[in-house]
């Protein structure tokens, strides 16, 4: 028998039950101490940062000043950051991490361990074909190649819109922001767009002043937190705050309370997507959710320019130049019709990859959970280009520290490595089936708990 047959892995194949969380290495902690979540959610901003990395808590204040991708980290202060610390890196960071460790948490809302084989295994392969690849683990001239050709597209329909006064060209500025949300924005979010990640500089700045230009209304440190919780549990409603702040109007999980409106959901839905990013991020800064407040970034001194000058940027760039030359009424029509086509696209591309097949729920493995909830997309080069490139799903939530150039070399790797320990990999490659694959779940989910549409 293999080792891969002799895994404990195994255990989360279909059909067969879950093993047991495993004992922790208890000597990558010296202290001996149990903290539970509330004080751990105490130490939440860039100058008091405390993770936790699975099952020990660490402070990692002093490492930020070191850390090659400066306050990416610090994102998720406060919080579970296992996912994102134990994919992200080429290299586990655990034993390095052992001098910050300041004791036990009290306990996990799930555990990352117990795919720990499948995730070393996974990196070694992919890594080795990257190396004999000779591919940089950095954006290269391609890559930079195709944001800047995209970028230019956006100024130019820009220019058009309000200068010239082409109405029309609103709708060619919108799928370029979809384009760049993947090619640019994710990119920088996880610190590949340049080699400085997020650490404090002029390319930072250049970064977010563009953000705030191309992605009105999506403030760049939220979303990044945003991401990254995605990223620990997708499709979990308390993790992921795609499935969160739509839940007034559409139920995307089982576990979100049904509600008369959802029975619609399958109509309006086209409706709520072309405003879900407004959505999300309005009802989350004016406190109708409660999902940022843990985190409260708009008083992390960190990200002053992020969060206070990048907004008077969006405002110059949507509002107060187009008004002075086109008008009100002729502005609201575009300014309507750019968000609807950027945030609609954008959900299409980027959000239904996780929202196909049946409801999703908690699963006890990490892996499973990103198998079952994810899926690729090849419908084609213009779909690849919305997406950013980032139609390759599955491969950049299991190796999220990949660049996007490189995800379609290793996607088989990927495949071979998910097929063998018995994962989901799901790849779509006709837009009709993908698209009805998500009204199907929307369909399911709008019965009421019981089974019918009343």
């Amino acid at each position: 028998m293999n080792q891969i047959e002799n895994s404990p892995l195994l255990a989360n194949r279909p059909g067969v039950p879950v093993v047991p969380y495993p004992s922790r290495d208890e000597s990558l902690c010296p202290v001996d101490d149990t903290i539970s979540w509330s004080e751990v959610e105490r130490h939440n901003s860039n100058d008091d940062c405390w993770i936790v990395v699975n099952g020990f808590v660490y402070d990692i204040t002093a490492w930020l000043k070191s850390h090659p991708g400066g306050s990416i980290p610090a994102i998720l202060a406060g919080d579970n950051a296992s996912a994102m610390v134990t994919t992200h890196h080429r290299k586990e960071l655990t034993r390095y991490l052992k001098r910050y460790c300041v004791g036990r948490i009290e306990s996990e809302s799930y555990s990352l361990e117990r795919d720990m084989f499948f995730i070393k295994e996974l990196k070694r392969r992919v890594f080795a074909a990257l190396r004999e690849a000779r591919a940089s683990l950095h954006p290269t001239w391609r890559s930079w190649s195709e944001v800047t050709a995209t970028a230019l597209l956006w100024f130019g329909c820009w220019f058009c819109t309000y200068f010239i006064g082409w109405w029309p060209f609103a709708i060619g500025m919108g799928l370029a922001s979809c384009s760049l949300v993947g090619s640019f924005a994710h990119e920088h979010a996880h610190g590949l767009l340049i080699r400085a990640g997020a650490r404090p500089g002029w390319k930072a700045r250049v970064a977010s002043t563009l953000w705030s230009i191309f992605f009105p209304a999506m403030f760049e440190r939220h979303f990044q937190y945003e991401h990254f919780r995605h990223h620990e549990q997708p499709m979990i409603p308390d993790h992921d705050y795609e499935v969160l702040a739509v839940a007034p109007f559409i139920r995307l999980a089982e576990s979100i309370p049904w509600r008369p409106i959802h029975r619609y959901q399958h109509r309006i839905a086209p409706l709520v997507y072309a405003f879900y990013i407004s959505i999300q991020m309005m009802s989350g800064l004016l406190r109708i959710t409660p999902y940022f407040a843990r985190r409260k970034l708009s008083r992390d001194r960190a990200f002053i320019f992020e969060n206070y000058v990048s907004p008077v940027i969006s405002i110059v760039v949507h509002f107060v130049i187009p008004l002075a030359l086109v008008g009100f009424w002729k502005w609201l029509v575009c300014c309507l019709i750019f968000n609807a086509v950027w945030q609609c696209a954008t959900y299409f591309v980027a959000a239904v990859v996780h929202m196909t097949d049946s409801a999703p729920e908690r699963t006890g493995s990490w892996v499973a959970q990103v198998c079952q909830n994810t899926c690729d997309v090849h419908c084609g080069r213009f779909h690849r280009w919305l997406s950013g490139g980032f139609n390759f799903q599955i491969e950049h939530h299991l190796l999220p520290g990949i660049p996007r150039e490189h995800l379609p070399f290793i996607a088989p790797i990927v495949q071979k490595t998910c097929e063998e320990f018995g994962f989901r990999y799901k790849v779509f490659t006709r837009f009709g089936d993908y698209h009805s694959s998500h009204y199907a779940m929307l369909v399911a989910l709008a019965q009421r708990p019981g089974g019918n549409m009343q």
